[in-house]
């Protein structure tokens, strides 16, 4: 028999932030490897795969997205009723 969730978890709790976060630090570290390899072969895709390993871990970190240079995302939350 289950047992029964409990009545006071508040209802914004969102449990897949934890996750999506490890996971796009991960994705993060891919790119900044893949992208230190590829520096001594081709400057150009080093730089792309540090972009893209700069942008993952700011996704990742909520400490760092202040420093992103594009503008927080705002998101509404749309209940039905």
């Amino acid at each position: 028999m289950r047992t029964p969730l409990p009545a006071s978890l508040p209802p914004t709790t969102d449990w897949s932030q934890v996750p999506l976060a490890r996971t796009w630090r991960s994705f993060s570290i891919l790119c900044w490897s893949t992208g230190l390899i590829l520096a001594w072969l081709h400057p150009l895709p080093g730089i792309a795969f540090g972009l893209l390993g700069w942008w993952a871990q700011c996704k990742a970190t909520p400490a760092t997205r202040s420093d992103a240079p594009w503008p927080p995302r705002r998101v509404q939350r749309v209940e039905a009723g």
